[in-house]
């Protein structure tokens, strides 16, 4: 059986194959790009000329290959992961027991608004009236720095908390031998938070940095192994609450705690456009009123680091009513009526819970302005993310602004509410103390005030020479 003859294919044109080509590159670039989307909602958050901030004089980090922000100092463990810096580690098996249990316990109080009943009364909480905000107290004068010395060098990673965790106790073992620190950052500059003071200066790597490497004196990403060794105050009872997560020494620091006034005297102007409105409606004196603080990691459906961690994880909707039910005891154990509330939370769905639940007579503070939330996980925290990566320079030090903005609004309450670990709160946390107000951390199935702890022990001004 003869085949039929085969066909000639004919050659297909060169312009076809070009449009072809432009057809395919066309609908490729014109797909929708996550990416692209945040980049323009920051733009357009940018782009009203009263969020435009003068960046010109900020000093920006080169990065160089001998520049290990991941560097691992084992004064304390440091790995430059997340938030978990300071964390206790020593309390991690018998705590995740009962977190274990306390997830499986059902929840058998509905927050009520209008009524609280005497047994969610506590007498730690009769106490005298609050009446401001504004004073730090324990204040002392620091050492005077001696020019002739050496500076000291740090460099931290990550997000605001873990970088201040780190950065804070050099500036004070530093202070306590009359140097300087000099602060070195990727991603977003030391200058382009606070200005530099006498005791705290932005740098880059460079000469300096190089110098002070070789004589010792570049704490990398954790603390001078000395660091412990000059306080007071070094070992502590557990408490069964969130409060055995952090190393309670730095709540006992009055040079830390005059560092951190300083330093909130000294913020730049793109940290006080965030931080201002703030402090304004929380200091703000008003008769019968009190404002309240509380802090909630909830991770923003992040993976890696955070995910890894699950004794950081907590069961939103418990620690939600608890917390609500302990502001209502802290506002009627104030004689008040009227209440401010300010959020600080990786996750947007917390605010509008405490606006639907609380009494008209209460408030919600909401920030003047707010960056764009990355789809998962928050602009800088695990070491190595690209997160931030879509943003520039100008986005990133907004963001960066934002989270440092939040960290010092969260200490200027009368009462602050502590239901998980994150280093994001510890500057908070000395703050709050300085003022002489009230932390809550919460236990396995309600909130203690920290001064139920310790036994009349009080910040007392420690020798600084």
């Amino acid at each position: 059986m003869r085949r039929a003859p085969s066909k000639k294919r004919k050659p297909v044109p060169f312009l076809s194959i070009s449009f072809c080509v432009l057809v395919t590159v066309y609908l490729f670039l014109s797909k929708p790009d996550t990416s692209n989307t945040i980049e323009n909602d920051l733009k357009a958050f940018l782009s009203s000329p009263e969020d435009n901030v003068d960046t010109s004089s900020y000093t920006y980090p080169t990065t160089y290959e001998n520049f290990d922000v991941n560097h691992r100092d084992d004064s304390d463990g440091s790995d430059g992961q997340d938030d978990d810096k300071f964390h206790n580690d020593e309390n991690d098996q018998e705590e995740e027991t009962e977190e274990g249990q306390l997830q499986q316990q059902e929840i058998e109080t509905e927050a009520n608004v209008d009524t609280l009943s005497n047994e969610n009364k506590t007498d730690s909480h009769m106490k005298e009236q609050v009446t401001s905000t504004t004073p730090t107290q324990n204040l002392v004068q620091l050492n005077t720095v001696n020019t002739t010395l050496y500076p000291m060098y740090v460099t931290a990673c990550c997000g605001i908390g873990h970088r201040l965790s780190r950065i804070l106790p050099v500036m004070v073992y530093a202070n306590r031998h009359h140097q300087s620190t000099k602060i070195v950052l990727q991603e977003v500059p030391w200058s382009a938070l606070f200005n530099d003071t006498t005791h705290a200066k932005n740098d880059v790597i460079g000469e300096g940095y190089d110098e002070g490497k070789r004589q010792g004196l570049l704490i990398q990403n954790g603390v001078p192994q000395e660091y412990w060794r000059e306080y007071k105050y070094t070992t502590f009872e557990k408490t069964h609450t969130v409060l055995d997560r952090y190393f309670r020494d730095w709540f006992y620091s009055p040079i830390l705690n005059t560092l951190l006034h300083h330093l909130q005297e000294n913020m730049t102007p793109v940290v006080k456009s965030y931080f201002d409105p703030l402090y304004q409606q929380l200091s703000s004196k008003e008769e019968d009123s009190v404002s309240m603080c509380f802090h909630l990691r909830q991770g923003n459906n992040e993976t890696g680091d955070w995910q890894k961690k699950k004794w950081r994880h907590v069961n939103t909707e418990h620690v939600l009513n608890t917390t609500l039910l302990e502001m209502q005891s802290f506002v009627h154990s104030q004689n008040a009526t009227r209440a401010k509330i300010f959020i600080a939370s990786d996750s947007e769905d917390i605010r509008p819970w405490f606006t639907s639940r609380i009494p008209d007579t209460w408030d919600v503070v909401q920030p003047a302005k707010t960056m764009p939330r990355p789809e998962n996980g928050v602009w800088f925290g695990e070491s190595g993310s690209l997160t931030a990566n879509v943003l520039n320079q100008t986005m990133k030090n907004e963001a960066m602004a934002e989270a440092l903005a939040d960290v010092f609004a969260l200490g200027a309450c009368n009462a602050l509410l502590i239901p998980n670990y994150s280093s994001f709160t510890y500057a908070s946390i000395a703050l709050t103390r300085a003022r002489g107000n009230s932390v809550f951390f919460l236990g396995k199935d309600k909130y203690h005030d920290m001064t139920e702890f310790e036994d009349g022990r009080e910040m007392l001004p420690m020798d600084n020479s």
